[in-house]
């Protein structure tokens, strides 16, 4: 017996966003958590996989929630979701290591901008 893949309509992630946190995240029905490092995570629903990247803690936000980076709307192999799972990692490894991951939210999708502790630059910048 095969399992069938689970099918999304365009919209559904707008019609039911992630709850805070990553591990929140895992409430919605068929979404499957790959990574969790430091906050950073790389996640899948359905076909679909994204990065996901829990805000610093700031006392003048209430609640900043998780942002959602890199989105691909279908993978093509198995291969693909590793990828995201090294880059969550790496992400992880760096916010621990004092690096910062700063959102720039864009409708329901984040670019992050990795800044350098040193010198408050920006070193790279995750796509949304």
């Amino acid at each position: 017996m095969s399992a069938k893949p689970m099918m999304f309509t365009a919209g559904h992630l707008a019609a039911n966003p992630l709850p805070p946190g990553i591990v929140g995240a895992l409430g919605l029905g068929g979404y499957q958590l790959l990574a969790d490092i430091a906050g950073v995570g790389a996640g899948r629903l359905g076909s679909q996989a994204f990065l996901l990247v829990a805000a610093d803690p700031d006392p003048a936000l209430l609640d900043a929630g998780t942002q959602i980076s890199l989105h691909q709307t279908r993978l093509r192999d198995e291969s693909e979701a590793a990828a995201y799972v090294q880059l969550a990692a790496q992400l992880g490894y760096l916010r621990l290591s004092g690096y910062r991951l700063a959102p720039d939210r864009h409708g329901l999708r984040s670019r992050i901008n990795l800044v350098n502790p040193a010198t408050g630059a920006i070193a790279a910048t995750i796509p949304d």
